[in-house]
C-alpha cells in the first residue's frame, strides 16, 4: 500500500456483504423515529401552553449551540471557549440586517449566519499553531476583544444599544407567536441536524476523526490537516451564527447585557458545559443537554435569584463526573439502555422459541 494513500480510502474500501448490509441499516430510517419527530413537532403547540413553547423554543436553540460545539471539538479535537461569540455575532446581525436593511427574516439569518464564517476561519487560521490549553486560551482573548471592540460599538448595536429582530412572516402565516415560532424552530433546527448528521457518516468526517484521534498520524496518510480544521471552524461558526439568529429573533430585542455581557464567557461556558454533559462526540449530545439545561434554568430554577449560577454549579459537578466516568456524556447512557433492551428482547424471543 501507497504511503501516501488515505486513511478515508482504505475505510472505503471494505465492500463485503455484511458491511453494506450494516451501512444499509444505518442509513435507514426507522419508523419510530419518524412518529417521534412528528409528535415533538405537533404535540407541544397543541398541548402545553405559550410559555413551555418557548422554552422548547429555547432548548432546540441551545441544541444548535451545543451542536457547533460537536463539530469544532467532537470532530476535529479543537476546544474553542468562544461559542458564545458567534452565536452573538448571528444574533446582532441578523436583528441589524433585518432592520436596518429592511430584510425579511429568511434573508436575514442565513446571511448573518455566513457572516460569521470569516471570522470563525481567522480564528481557525490562528488556532492552526496551537493546542490544548493555548488554543482555549486564544480563543477567550479573541472572545474579549469581540466583546469589548464590536459589541460595545454604536455603528455595530445601534445609538439605543439594543438590537430590534422581529419574528418572521411567511405568506399568510405570522410566528409571532410562541407556538408558531417553536414549530418554525423545530423545523429549521431539523434541517441543520439531518445536514450535520449526514455529514457526520461522510468520507469528510472519517478524515476529521483521523486528525482529532493523532494528528501526526492523519498527516503521514496523507489527510490535510490544515484543510479540515479550517473546515471545522467554519461549519461551527456557521450554525453558531445560524443559532445565535435564531436565538436573536427568539428574544426580538437583543440587548448588550451591560456590565453582565450577554454573550461572554459565562455564556461560552454554559454551551460548553451542557455539550459535554449530554456527548460532545455525537450529534445528539447537545440535544439531551441544552434540553437539560434550558429546563433546569428556565423552568426549575426560574424563581431563585442565582438560578444560573447554581445551574453551573450542578454542571460543573456532572462535567467532572462525566469526564472521570463516563467520558461519552449521557447520549452514552441513553445507548446503554437501548442495548439492554434490545438485548432483553433477544433474550425473550430466543426463549419462545426455544419452548
Amino acid at each position: 500500500m501507497a504511503r501516501g494513500q488515505s486513511v478515508l480510502e482504505r475505510t472505503g474500501q471494505d465492500a463485503s456483504p455484511a458491511s453494506a448490509e450494516r451501512a444499509l441499516a444505518r442509513r435507514r430510517v426507522r419508523p419510530g423515529a419518524i412518529v417521534a419527530a412528528a409528535a415533538a413537532l405537533v404535540l407541544p403547540p397543541l398541548l402545553l401552553d405559550g410559555t413551555w413553547n418557548s422554552v422548547l423554543s429555547l432548548a432546540i436553540i441551545y441544541s444548535l449551540m451545543g451542536l457547533s460545539v460537536v463539530v469544532l471539538t467532537g470532530f476535529v479535537g479543537q476546544l474553542s471557549l468562544m461559542p458564545a461569540t458567534f452565536v452573538g455575532l448571528g444574533a446582532y446581525l441578523s436583528g441589524r440586517i433585518a432592520t436596518g436593511l429592511d430584510t425579511p427574516f429568511w434573508g436575514a439569518a442565513p446571511l448573518a449566519a455566513l457572516l460569521v464564517v470569516p471570522c470563525a476561519l481567522v480564528i481557525g487560521i490562528v488556532a492552526l499553531r496551537l493546542k490544548g490549553l493555548y488554543l482555549a486560551i486564544m480563543t477567550l482573548v479573541f472572545a474579549n476583544v469581540i466583546e469589548e471592540f464590536v459589541f460595545t460599538q454604536e455603528w455595530f448595536i445601534g445609538p439605543q444599544r439594543v438590537v430590534d429582530a422581529p419574528r418572521p412572516t411567511l405568506g399568510g402565516i405570522d410566528f409571532s407567536s410562541d407556538k408558531s415560532y417553536y414549530v418554525l424552530v423545530f423545523l429549521l433546527a431539523g434541517i441543520v441536524l439531518l445536514l450535520v448528521r449526514n455529514l457526520a457518516r461522510s468520507r469528510t468526517a472519517r478524515a476529521c476523526y483521523a486528525v482529532r484521534d493523532n494528528e501526526d498520524a492523519a498527516q503521514a496518510w496523507g489527510i490535510n490537516v490544515a484543510k479540515y480544521k479550517l473546515l471545522a471552524f467554519a461549519l461551527s461558526g456557521l450554525i453558531a451564527g445560524f443559532a445565535g439568529s435564531l436565538y436573536g429573533h427568539w428574544l426580538e430585542s437583543v440587548p448588550t447585557g451591560g456590565q453582565r455581557p450577554l454573550f461572554g464567557l459565562e455564556f461560552s461556558l454554559q454551551i460548553v458545559f451542557f455539550t459535554i454533559v449530554g456527548g460532545v462526540r455525537s450529534i445528539w449530545g447537545p440535544i439531551i443537554g441544552g434540553t437539560t439545561w434550558v429546563v433546569l434554568v428556565r423552568r426549575l430554577l426560574a424563581g431563585s435569584p442565582n438560578g444560573v449560577n447554581i445551574a453551573i454549579s450542578i454542571f460543573g459537578v456532572i462535567v467532572l463526573l462525566t469526564m472521570l466516568y463516563r467520558p461519552q456524556g449521557l447520549v452514552a447512557w441513553f445507548a446503554d439502555a437501548r442495548a439492554w433492551v434490545r438485548t432483553r428482547r433477544a433474550q425473550r424471543a430466543h426463549g419462545e422459541a426455544a419452548a
